[in-house]
């Protein structure tokens, strides 16, 4: 009766934990999505599929976090740093001119104190999930590989009317921010990796996306 209740325990983790990386791993993949049918295709649709994945995967992990305590935040000051932040923001949004939108934005930005929040519900989920170098480092290489198709799709602009490229992400500013902290990412592999070969391809990458961000 214990093996079978701890075999059944063990199932449950590994499906919670399954849902949890599955939905860390796909958002990096939102950059891609363009929702056309929608009136501000480059933004609500990247939105509301960030903030239903947070929302699920939010819940698989408290479901763990009560299975398993290792799995629970731990004192940092970069959490405590942040937290401190949602609280400020918090009451800088109820004194706002106009509370409602301070809150809630609107669907041409998508920012607002209800986006801050999932931002802030998916750094800790990756805080408590991404626990070892490796799996920062598979992280790190999925984000940057979404980067290059990105970066990809921006080159191609520069071949017809487009002044300021801008990808899949519909504006020019937003696209430079992108590729800043993709050549960060970049960047700080290098440093890591000790393989020449590794070494080039991030040293490349990081050329290819200066040079979009630069356009």
């Amino acid at each position: 009766m214990t093996n079978n209740m701890q075999g059944t325990s063990n199932g449950m983790k590994d499906f919670l934990k399954g849902i949890i990386f599955f939905g860390l791993f796909a958002v990096p993949f939102l950059t891609l999505y363009v929702e056309n049918d929608f009136f501000f295709p480059f933004i609500t649709g990247k939105n509301f599929a960030f903030r239903i994945i947070v929302e699920i995967v939010l819940a698989a992990w408290v479901l763990l976090a009560l299975y398993d305590k290792q799995y629970r935040p731990r004192f940092s000051w970069l959490l405590t740093s942040f937290s401190a932040l949602i609280g400020i923001m918090f009451l800088a949004s109820l004194n706002a001119v106009h509370p409602a939108t301070a809150f809630f934005s609107n669907y041409e930005r998508m920012d607002g104190f209800i986006t801050l929040i999932h931002v802030y519900a998916y750094f800790v989920l990756l805080g408590t999930m991404l626990r070892t170098p490796k799996a920062w480092s598979y992280f790190l290489h999925t984000t940057i590989a979404v980067g290059g198709f990105v970066a990809l799709k921006g080159l191609s602009q520069l071949s017809g009317s487009t002044v300021r490229v801008d990808s899949t992400l519909g504006n020019a500013a937003y696209m430079a921010v992108y590729m800043l902290f993709h050549i960060f990412f970049l960047a700080y592999l290098f440093f890591q990796t000790k393989v020449t070969p590794y070494r080039v391809v991030y040293a490349l990458l990081a050329i290819l996306f200066v040079y979009v961000l630069l356009q």
